[in-house]
């Protein structure tokens, strides 16, 4: 098999999985990461965040919307320049942020699962070299 198809095949049943894991959450594998993502870097501008996920402004923008109206992110003013959004975690978020990594987690150990330690090692160190080789430094 070529490598491109088993990437799309591999990348189509880990979404499969988190969709899954999500759904209690009303979340989906396109949208739980900003969630994470803003909990973690609580003020994070949209700009930022679209640099950490590798998408396009209008796909980012879409969810952030969908995000907010569902009471996961506020987006905040600044008073000292207007242009500026800074986002939020909103209560519905910082309560349900452990288990939300814990879902990233499980789908890791679940990628992996059957492979030997080192051959997790390896996987991740060649899948890490293949996306340094295409993507700018700060994504990784």
């Amino acid at each position: 098999m070529k490598i491109e198809k088993l990437l799309n095949m591999s990348n189509r049943v880990v979404r499969n999985q988190l969709n899954q894991d999500l759904a209690p959450y009303g979340l989906t594998e396109n949208n739980y990461y900003y969630v994470l993502l803003v909990c973690e870097h609580e003020g994070i501008l949209q700009n930022e965040l679209m640099r950490m996920v590798y998408r396009k402004q209008s796909i980012v923008t879409k969810a952030l919307q969908r995000l907010i109206a569902e009471g996961w992110l506020v987006i905040a003013s600044d008073a000292t320049d207007q242009r500026r959004k800074p986002l939020f975690p909103t209560t519905k978020s910082k309560s349900a942020y452990q288990a939300l990594k814990q879902v990233a987690e499980s789908a890791n150990q679940w990628i992996v699962e059957g492979l030997s330690e080192n051959e997790s090692r390896q996987l991740e160190q060649l899948l890490t070299k293949v996306v340094r080789d295409k993507l700018p430094d700060e994504i990784i």
